[in-house]
């Protein structure tokens, strides 16, 4: 059952019962006042006990301060701008899939998913996250430390608009994720300072990777020293990475700095499975736009050829000679 209703008003059933409801997504609804315990009731297992997957998107319910979900069967859960939920509590003991984003006003978060393999979660950086009965602040990051088993993570990093440079994921303990195989970051800079150092501590952490995305989104003004700014910061050349598992890789919108095209090089050289490469420029904060420029700062990787995919858009693809 999908429901989009574009904010229309939705009274939930008190008392019924459905058995065979595998998959539910609620869109862009409202639920009348009083109704939040009707809404808990109908995700619960005792309203839904089939229930393997459920969307709850743009969703508003007045009151609903918090969300307890019990599904023992439940394997997938998407949470999407729900923006009246502070609380959040999951006993979902068969959760592989846990996507939340969007809810700005979540400051509590407790989990009990011991089988989650995918986790996407873009909320405020300050969040008490509770998986042991442990007292975090960590949030991200101890909400990591309990999901040991996940295969493909995205991680959005947001560079503080701050007068001295933080690398937020430089300074995050990241634990070992042995079973990643899906890699994604996505680097919002205010700033031109290099982000190198923060995702090479994330990639030592990641030894099984096969497909890995590093996408820049740059909202900075561009000056003259913006390849100096960059270039100050190395720290990266220090982590060791193990990358053999890599089969596909794709940097979009580099900047160009020599710091950024040395570490995509020091990525690439340590990939020696690597079938496919996706590079591109952004063309705004980089001065060298012609084709030519582009070929001659691409990495330098053996066993295959670069080739011109959109001039345009400055990007370029790299494929294993067959």
């Amino acid at each position: 059952m999908h429901l989009a209703l574009d904010g229309v008003a939705l009274h939930l059933p008190a008392t019924a019962v459905f058995a065979s409801l595998a998959d539910l997504c609620f869109e862009s609804i409202k639920f009348p006042s009083g109704s939040s315990h009707l809404l808990l009731r109908l995700v619960s297992s005792a309203c839904c006990p089939h229930l393997q997957r459920l969307q709850l998107r743009k969703i508003s319910v007045t009151a609903l301060s918090e969300l307890l979900l019990e599904a023992s069967a439940l394997l997938e859960l998407y949470c999407e701008d729900i923006h009246d939920m502070r609380f959040l509590e999951l006993r979902t003991p068969s959760l592989k899939i846990l996507h939340v984003t969007g809810c700005y006003s979540l400051v509590g978060l407790t989990v009990s998913a011991p089988r989650l393999e995918e986790l996407e979660f873009l909320v405020q950086h300050h969040l008490h996250i509770d998986t042991n009965g442990d007292d975090k602040n960590d949030s991200s990051i101890h909400l990591l430390e309990c999901c040991r088993l996940i295969r493909c993570l995205q991680v959005q990093k947001f560079e503080q608009r701050k007068k001295q440079y933080v690398d937020i994921i430089k300074s995050w303990i990241i634990p070992q994720l042995p079973h990643v195989t899906s890699l994604t970051v996505r680097v919002t800079l205010w700033s031109p300072h290099s982000y190198a150092a923060g995702v090479a501590s994330l990639l030592a952490q990641c030894k099984s990777i096969r497909y890995l995305s590093l996408q820049l989104c740059c909202c900075f003004i561009k000056t003259k020293k913006l390849v100096l700014s960059c270039d100050k910061s190395s720290q990266w050349k220090s982590h060791e990475l193990s990358l053999a598992h890599v089969q596909e890789a794709e940097f979009k919108k580099l900047i160009g700095t020599a710091d950024e095209l040395q570490f995509i090089q020091f990525i690439l050289t340590r990939a020696s499975g690597i079938q496919k490469v996706a590079v591109s420029f952004n063309r705004d904060y980089w001065s060298k736009c012609s084709e030519e420029d582009g070929f001659k700062a691409l990495p330098s990787v053996a066993g295959g050829s670069w080739t011109t995919c959109n001039i345009a858009y400055l990007s370029y693809e790299w494929t294993r000679y067959v």
